[in-house]
């Protein structure tokens, strides 16, 4: 199984757009990518990916080139989380892999709240830059959060899309009152929210408090896992940098926003998404509610509980990610 290991950071280019698009080899972090206290961030590297490219320090890594007519699945994990959570599943996937990662991993910098239709922008984009769905099918795999922007991409961009499997997904349902973090937002810009970053940003530079919060964010995640030992791989190192806890900040900060905008597509979008869907899900399940608009949202939506799970399933439950997977692929030409 291709192993996730951290490398040293190397200069590059932040948030220029000069590093935008597709190249050979290991991605370079963004320059000016230092840490509290001077040490310079570092990011996890799935095995040595054959290709990459990165766009508004959004990175995409393609770990090897895709044999002839080879699936290709790309990986999208949860807020605040970065490619080390693929790591158990790697070895039990078919086809090609494409992981992401996005603002404030890698050495690269979070330049404020990810609006939903940027970021399928983005994604769409990288994509393209690594040739994805260039004749051969392609499968989203959508952790928690992610799940927004893969339902927004198959929507915005079909022929990207076809298949998707969403492992523990946030799923989208209709609130009986505006969430607070979502009040004054339009397209993504939700102003209470961004204040919310902005004194994050603030607290993570008072000496000391780098170190605390990355632990209350380590203790978080090791509640949402029934093997919280797994958390300490060097791989995940780059979960507790400055720049990735800002990123993880910002994407939770930007759920309300999100989930209003991708509800908003749905409404003016012309039907359901048609390809076939397989949602996983941990305890808690959702509720009926949430699971009948999902049915709307997905015209072939498979919904299977998995008992023995965490919301980490890709480290509790890695063969049910996997079954999902070939499962879906094997419903391609159906």
């Amino acid at each position: 199984m291709p192993a996730l290991r951290p490398r040293p950071a190397v200069s590059g280019v932040p948030g220029s757009g000069a590093d935008d698009g597709a190249r050979a080899g290991a991605p370079k972090p963004a320059a000016g990518g230092a840490d509290a206290g001077g040490a310079a961030t570092s990011g996890p590297a799935v095995g040595s990916p054959e290709r990459w490219a990165r766009r508004a320090g959004v990175t995409a890594r393609r770990l090897r080139p895709p044999g002839a007519g080879e699936p290709t699945l790309v990986l999208l994990a949860g807020a605040g989380l970065g490619s080390a959570f693929w790591e158990p599943v790697l070895g039990l996937l078919p086809g090609t892999h494409v992981v992401v990662d996005r603002q404030g991993r890698l050495g690269t910098h979070c330049h404020g709240l990810p609006a939903l239709h940027t970021q399928a922008g983005i994604l769409a984009r990288l994509l393209e830059d690594l040739g994805v769905a260039d004749g051969a099918p392609t499968v989203l795999v959508a952790h928690s959060m992610a799940a927004f922007e893969a339902e927004l991409l198959a929507r915005r961009r079909p022929g990207l899309v076809d298949g998707i499997v969403l492992v523990d997904p946030s799923v989208a349902h209709q609130p009986r009152l505006t969430p607070v973090l979502a009040v004054g937002a339009v397209r993504g810009r939700a102003p209470l929210a961004a204040l919310g970053l902005a004194a994050t940003r603030g607290l993570l530079k008072v000496p000391g408090a780098h170190r605390g919060l990355a632990a209350l964010a380590r203790a978080s995640m090791r509640g949402m896992v029934t093997r919280p030992q797994a958390l300490d791989s060097p791989a995940w190192q780059d979960t507790w940098t400055v720049s990735s806890l800002t990123g993880g900040a910002a994407e939770s900060l930007a759920y309300s926003a999100q989930q209003a905008d991708l509800l908003r597509s749905r409404a003016l979008a012309d039907g359901p998404v048609r390809v076939p869907t397989l949602l996983l899900q941990a305890p808690p399940y959702a509720s009926r509610g949430r699971l009948a608009s999902a049915r709307r949202a997905f015209s072939r939506l498979v919904v299977r509980e998995v008992p023995d799970s965490g919301h980490f399933m890709t480290i509790d439950a890695p063969q049910e990610v996997a079954r999902a997977v070939r499962e879906v692929m094997a419903m391609l030409d159906t």
